[in-house]
């Protein structure tokens, strides 16, 4: 799995099945869907095949990263010949911004912050890899019982 930000170049792992993984995290910011948008068209257009997971991070609740995700995810498949899934999302919280100020993780800041169970959260979904949900199984839950995966 390769972590995508907007704005470095990031090497290119393949999966054992050959295909490349991709973690694309964004957030609300125009400017974050752009650079993310803009990152996966090149990596895409890179030849091979491609599944992208998407992380949506700092938002307000499961509906606004449900929201993002299916916009993100409508402009991508109209476009783009790619795979994606929501692996989860990450809420928006004054903790996060505290605990940087201070030099510390949220983790060890606040560990019972809501970002820290999205983080944890997180870590599972992406260690399951993108096989660990079938179409036709429920999805697993993430955040406050939102689908951390979801078929468009």
């Amino acid at each position: 799995c390769v972590l995508v930000s907007g704005t470095s170049d990031v090497p290119v792992l393949l999966s054992e099945h050959g295909q490349r993984e991709i973690l694309v995290i964004l957030s609300q910011a125009a400017s974050s869907i752009t650079a993310a948008y803009a990152r996966m068209k090149r990596m895409a257009h890179d030849g091979g095949s491609c599944r992208f997971r998407v992380v949506v991070n700092r938002v307000d609740s499961d509906a606004a990263a449900l929201r993002i995700f299916k916009n993100f995810a409508r402009v991508a498949y109209g476009y783009l010949d790619v795979k994606l899934d929501l692996v989860g999302f990450i809420p928006a919280d004054p903790c996060v911004q505290r605990a940087a100020a201070q030099g510390r993780s949220v983790i060890d800041w606040n560990p019972k912050a809501p970002p820290v169970r999205a983080f944890h959260l997180l870590a599972e979904a992406i260690g399951r890899g993108p096989g660990g949900n079938s179409a036709h199984s429920p999805p697993r839950t993430g955040i406050s019982g939102a689908p951390s995966r979801l078929a468009i």
